[in-house]
């Protein structure tokens, strides 16, 4: 059963209402090179696997085919148009009943229907009396920017200026209409393939700037835009990002070219960290790193138009996205760019510009200090050697002897988060538990796996863990497993052999919010699933899933949208001879016995894994062998899920 994709950009992730006490927000990350994505097929094809499970009932005339991605106004799926035999780009919206998300929704619709450029999306259709109101695009059969800002295939400096010369040119002509984006990004330039390379075209794709949902008419004094940050933080400009909202102007989309640009040349943004108010703070504050200290390769010049198009001060920006372009097309053509080269000289003058006080304030500290450390230098005693113990170190030794001793550790506990973990798949962020409780939590829009096993496990263990899962989607009519689960899962392996990096475990999950009844009024029967998992990537496209369902055990989940899910408990004990997986379903129940296997059982499922991989990769060789020593953890699928007490205990 193939499940939805998730977004494989930085994006919030909400799976509530905004005013519901479980509304929780979490940043995923997108540096992690594993984060890659799912086969594109041919847009004039209907070459597809439907499965209405896990997409929601399409409009009149159009057939849902796959999830193309989610933002903060909408979900876009790939859909098959009935009347013209095409593939199209619909897009929902979230929130339908929302005033404020409407209004959006045809800003955006309008904006898009005035805008007529080569390098915009199109429009094609709107449907606003729909259950979810929709409209429908042009698909792009080549992805978007973020597929080309992985580090081991990042275009060519003179691609990417080709590139956002075109995407500059659509925000020219959008302010040509007193219309400015406010959000622009590697996700929201469409990539449309290029049938040839020719003099005309010398470019692989055609970018087209989409999603104007957070646009704005200068030319109109409302804005449905409250005063903070606004705009997605790696890419907003320092008047976004101190909120100053009503102060942004076409300078801001030329700060978001530049920090697009940026992304394409160096594989990373101009600011990374590790939330969204530590990149907001090095927004305002900080310097960019130097391009070329990242890229060798990249040409001064095409670095100092990055780097004025990145300023702090607007004004000192490229006046209008028409002077960014000019300057990109004075660089491909060989003449010399208006932007200024980065000397040592100018990058020490502009850093004294912005920091004049701060400047001489440090001048005089370090005279003092200077002065300080010369005299307690020859006061102070020689130095003791003693050294603070790492932390993360002392666990992982303590660990380490606990299980050679026979003896079981608490991976994670009570309250906290854990100290030894990885993300596999797409990464989130590690939190405290919203209920309060002080567990640990995390939220995804994909599938994500977080690895708690430590690097050496004993050859027959037990692994338990207390898991809620606190918010997710609507369950689906008629279904056991809804749009979101979440549980355990073990035996992960790997493969990176051929183009595709195959990720193979077992898992079992469940959902906690009763299914709705189908059109014929039947439920699904809530169970905790047991199966194994095939998650291929690829460094070009979407995440896909194979998940084979192999057993279940029934259980009463909570009511629908009843939020927080109930605490539930899982216990799998691994060895070479056999496999169990049990579960309980209440805190005051009986550990149940989920599913069964022997070790040669597990051996031949995995050894059956490998027909599927011929599927993505027909010369992958390599077949995941059982082993009880593959890593485990907590599975979770387009949810938000706590966890705690996590314990491994070394089996005799």
């Amino acid at each position: 059963m193939a499940e939805r994709p998730g977004t494989i950009t930085a994006q919030p992730v909400r799976i509530a209402p905004a005013d519901h006490p479980y509304a929780v927000q979490f940043q995923t990350t997108h540096s992690d090179a594993n984060l890659t994505a799912t086969p594109q097929p041919d847009a004039d094809t209907k070459q597809f696997t439907l499965d209405a499970e896990y997409l929601p009932e399409a409009p009149p005339g159009y057939d849902l085919l796959r999830n193309l991605g989610s933002g903060g106004m909408g979900t876009v799926y790939l859909a098959y148009e009935h009347a013209t035999e095409r593939n199209v780009a619909i897009k929902f919206l979230h929130s339908p009943t929302s005033g404020t998300a409407f209004d959006r929704f045809l800003i955006e619709v309008r904006v898009l229907a005035e805008l007529k450029h080569e390098n915009i999306i199109n429009v094609l259709d709107v449907k606003t009396t729909w259950r979810e109101p929709y409209f429908t695009m042009d698909f792009a059969n080549g992805g978007t920017l973020s597929n080309l800002t992985k580090p081991d295939r990042l275009p060519t400096p003179f691609e990417a200026a080709r590139l956002m010369q075109c995407a500059a040119n659509a925000i020219a002509a959008a302010h040509a209409k007193d219309i400015i984006h406010r959000d622009i990004k590697p996700s929201n330039i469409l990539l449309f393939e290029n049938a040839s390379d020719s003099a005309e075209t010398p470019l692989a794709y055609t970018p087209r700037v989409s999603d104007f949902g957070l646009a704005k008419r200068l030319d109109r004094g409302a804005d449905l835009t409250k005063t903070g940050p606004l705009g997605t933080p790696c890419y907003m400009s320092p008047e976004a990002a101190a909120g100053r909202s009503k102060e942004l102007t076409a300078t801001t989309d030329i700060y978001g070219l530049g920090a697009t640009l940026f992304h394409l040349l160096a594989g990373r943004p101009p600011f990374t960290g590790e939330s969204n108010d530590e990149i907001l703070k090095k927004v305002l504050n900080d310097e960019p790193p130097r391009l070329r200290s990242l890229r060798p390769e990249v040409p001064p010049g095409l670095e100092a138009i990055v780097m004025k198009a990145l300023e702090k001060n607007p004004a000192a920006r490229y006046a209008s996205a028409n002077a960014f372009s000019a300057d990109l097309g004075r660089f491909l053509a060989g003449a010399e760019q208006e932007a200024p080269l980065l000397s040592p000289r100018r990058r020490a003058q502009r850093w004294l510009g912005r920091n004049r006080k701060p400047a001489a304030v440090w001048t005089g500290v370090v005279l003092i200090v200077a002065t300080i450390f010369i005299v307690g230098l020859a006061m102070a005693p020689a130095p003791k050697a003693n050294p603070s113990p790492d932390p993360i170190a002392a666990h992982l030794a303590k660990v380490k002897a606990n299980l050679a001793a026979g003896k079981p550790v608490t991976l994670l506990g009570e309250t906290g988060l854990p100290l030894l973990y990885q993300w596999r798949l797409m990464p989130s962020t590690l939190v405290e538990s919203p209920g309060n409780d002080k567990s640990a939590a995390f939220a995804t829009t994909g599938t994500t796996l977080l690895e708690l096993s430590p690097d050496e496990l004993p050859d027959s263990y037990r692994f338990s863990a207390d898991i809620q899962h606190i918010v997710g989607e609507p369950a689906i009519p008629g279904s056991s497993l809804s749009n979101s689960s979440v549980g355990i899962y073990f035996g992960y392996a790997g493969d990176s052999s051929g183009d595709w990096k195959m990720n193979t475990l077992y898992a079992a999950r469940y959902t906690d919010f009763a299914p709705v009844a189908d059109l014929n009024g039947n439920l699904g029967r809530p169970a905790v699933q047991f199966g194994d998992g095939l998650y291929p990537q690829h460094p070009s496209r979407l995440p896909t899933t194979s998940w084979n369902g192999t057993g279940g055990l029934s259980f009463t989940p909570r009511p629908e949208r009843q939020w927080p899910g109930m605490w539930r408990k899982f216990a799998v004990e691994v060895s070479r001879q056999k496999i169990v997986v049990r579960w309980r379903a209440t805190p005051t129940s009986e550990l149940e016995t989920v599913y069964e296997l022997t070790g040669e059982r597990a051996t031949a499922r995995y050894a059956e894994v490998g027909s599927r991989m011929k599927v993505y990769d027909a010369e992958s060789q390599i077949v995941p062998l059982w082993r009880p020593t593959m890593p485990f953890g907590i599975i979770a699928y387009r949810s938000t899920v706590a966890i705690k007490n996590v314990v491994l205990e070394p089996l005799p």
